[in-house]
């Protein structure tokens, strides 16, 4: 393996790791106000952009390049990062749900997902990429 590319993605994992951990710090707690939610969203995004850019740069790291996040997502499959492919894509395709429907019920049931289905899945992306590294 190259070492400027596998540096790379542990350096792209290590950013992912600082913006999951702040997810993670409030996964807990009660999200009952709009700024709460507006943090919890802005948390869960940042989380989703860092693990993207680990995705790309660990298949290139591994002679698996990808041009995009919907052809990373299907590449992944083929490695043991995620539990479940249909909630990752469901991810990717409620992406920017938040930026053009934003309303109060998009945001509470953007929170929910993201407490409920969304941050289990990141979770386990962290603790197996954390294996990697």
């Amino acid at each position: 393996m190259d070492p400027y590319k596998e540096g790379r993605w542990k350096e792209q994992f290590e950013k992912f790791e600082k913006s999951f951990e702040l997810l993670e710090k409030y996964q807990d707690i009660s999200i009952d106000s709009e700024i709460e939610r507006t943090g919890m969203i802005h948390f869960f995004e940042m989380s989703m952009e860092h693990a993207y850019s680990t995705l790309f740069d660990y298949l290139d790291a591994k002679g698996n390049p990808v041009e995009s996040k919907r052809h990373a997502l299907k590449e992944i499959k083929e490695y043991p990062f995620i539990q479940n492919h249909r909630t990752w894509m469901k991810i990717y395709n409620r992406r920017n749900l938040a930026y053009y429907l934003f309303t109060e019920k998009v945001a509470r049931q953007l929170t929910q997902d993201i407490q409920t289905t969304y941050y289990p899945e990141l979770k386990y992306f962290y603790q197996q990429l954390s294996l990697e590294k």
